[in-house]
């Protein structure tokens, strides 16, 4: 508790700080190239000081929250039952409740390890999850720490490490949508068959 505590804070105090670095050196503009869909956000200017802290908080920010998420033991109501479906899919037991690209991402983890590393699998998903999410943040939302800060206060971040396959395909549908808005529509299709690949719920 005081480790999920102490890293809340720490991503907290980085987002304020980007807000800072946001206002000093900010220069509003629009984002996407669609004349009747306007986001309006702001950045610092690309070669600017304030430009280069501000990538470097969002670096940080996702270095931490990746750490967290990825070296976690025995953390989420699915943690036990995900060693199992891993188990059973390197063991080529057919008929897995799992969807494919579960099973095949454990298996092949697995057999590149050369055993049952567990842990490099939810490693995997936690840097793909945050990856994703960061993604959209940044092309949807008009404030990206702004949204950091709601990610971990509303507790979608904590989700994650419980709801693996879940919170992952979310994030790939959430990014998904700045395709869908900008008009590209096969990357938009093509983003949500893969996520259906890892959980079919993404396409209700």
């Amino acid at each position: 508790m005081i480790v999920y505590l102490g890293l809340t804070v720490l991503i907290l105090f980085l987002a304020a700080w980007m807000r800072e670095l946001q206002r000093a050196g900010a220069d509003e503009k629009k984002r996407t190239p669609e004349g009747e869909i306007r986001l309006r956000t702001s950045e610092p200017e690309t070669h600017s000081r304030a430009a280069y802290l501000y990538r470097g908080c969002i670096s940080l920010s996702f270095l931490l929250l990746f750490a967290l998420s990825s070296l976690r033991r025995n953390v989420g109501n699915d943690y036990e039952s995900y060693r199992e479906f891993m188990h059973l899919a390197y063991s080529r037991v057919p008929h897995i409740a799992t969807e494919v690209g579960f099973n095949l991402l454990a298996r092949g983890v697995y057999t590149f390890f050369g055993f049952e590393n567990d842990l490099a699998v939810f490693a995997i998903y936690a840097f793909l999850t945050l990856l994703f999410f960061f993604l959209a943040f940044r092309k949807l939302s008009v404030s990206l720490p702004e949204s950091l800060v709601l990610f971990l206060l509303l507790g979608f971040y904590f989700q994650t490490m419980g709801t693996v396959r879940y919170y992952f395909v979310l994030s790939i549908a959430l990014y998904s949508l700045s395709y869908f808005l900008e008009g590209d529509y096969p990357r938009f299709v093509l983003l949500v068959l893969m996520g259906a690949l890892f959980h079919k719920s993404v396409l209700v």
